[in-house]
């Protein structure tokens, strides 16, 4: 989604952690010269919509109204255990552009 709003190759959002490689995920066919218009009202619920709400602020393409939020922008792995259940891990954090 931030693909179509910010300039090819603007960091949309980057991720490591203490035995993970740093990785970065830019805009690969950016928003072609095209400056659209921000104009719509945005709910914000899950990472993903965070992500791209930071993205986009962090480029100055938006401004993010309202409550503060506490998610946590985590990378978890999670290993199998035994009878169907499983032990989540965090590997590494998320990062905003303004945060990298």
């Amino acid at each position: 989604m931030a693909d179509h709003f910010l300039d090819k190759g603007a960091l949309i959002v980057s991720h490591h952690g203490r035995s993970s490689p740093e990785k970065s995920y830019v805009a690969r066919n950016g928003n072609r010269g095209h400056e659209y218009a921000m104009w719509c009202w945005w709910t914000v619920l899950g990472l993903a919509a965070e992500i791209v709400a930071g993205a986009l602020q962090d480029h100055d393409r938006a401004w993010i109204l309202g409550s503060r939020t506490f998610g946590k922008g985590l990378v978890q792995t999670v290993y199998p255990l035994t009878e169907n259940t499983g032990l989540a891990l965090t590997t590494a954090h998320f990062y905003t552009p303004a945060a990298a």
